[in-house]
């Protein structure tokens, strides 16, 4: 498999892998996306791959380690969405812990039950049961917002389910995006 690494706008750290016609953009959760070390791109490279058909390419974008005070999630969003417009074009987001909010970011600017309630782009949330971050109460208050939403849990797992459980992850993705074509 060949992974690509390097950093977008001198900050934000980068994985692309595979060779599919297909886009996922994977936000993922914290700031430890260490390009300068091969075996932790491997390691991202393989997780996060295991979770999507082989039809699709990654695109996997860290964090600038030490943001600058006064950096949001919506400053985040706003340089992600460029990146994601000029490398990829339409692809499929995953947003893991604060890549979440991240991700939802770049769909609105605030969370707000009118704003949750207007989106119409197809929504899956997986979550665990036990999850410390996202509680299953959490969850389920979001997903009721937004029309036509799922949600997964698994019982059991908690805020790293990706890791404890990636094939069964990756079996809800693949069914969850056969949906959608």
């Amino acid at each position: 498999m060949k992974i690509k690494t390097g950093r977008f706008m001198d900050k934000y750290p980068y994985i692309k892998v595979g060779t599919g016609p297909d886009w996922a953009v994977i936000c993922p959760g914290s700031e430890d996306l260490l390009i300068s070390d091969v075996k932790m791109a491997r390691f991202y490279a393989n997780l996060y791959k295991n979770l999507f058909p082989n039809n699709y390419s990654l695109l996997v974008i860290g964090y600038q380690p030490g943001m600058p005070e006064g950096t949001t999630p919506q400053m985040i969003a706003d340089d992600f969405a460029t990146i994601v417009e000029k490398e990829t074009g339409p692809a499929v987001v995953l947003g893991i812990s604060f890549g979440g909010f991240v991700a939802m970011a770049n769909v609105i600017t605030c969370v707000a039950t009118e704003v949750l309630s207007s989106i119409k782009t197809p929504t899956i949330f997986l979550a665990g049961t036990r999850d410390q971050i996202f509680p299953p109460e959490s969850c389920k208050k979001t997903v009721a917002l937004i029309r036509g939403s799922k949600i997964e849990f698994f019982d059991g797992e908690t805020h790293t389910l990706f890791i404890e459980r990636t094939k069964a992850c990756s079996k809800v993705i693949a069914s969850f995006l056969s949906t959608m074509k």
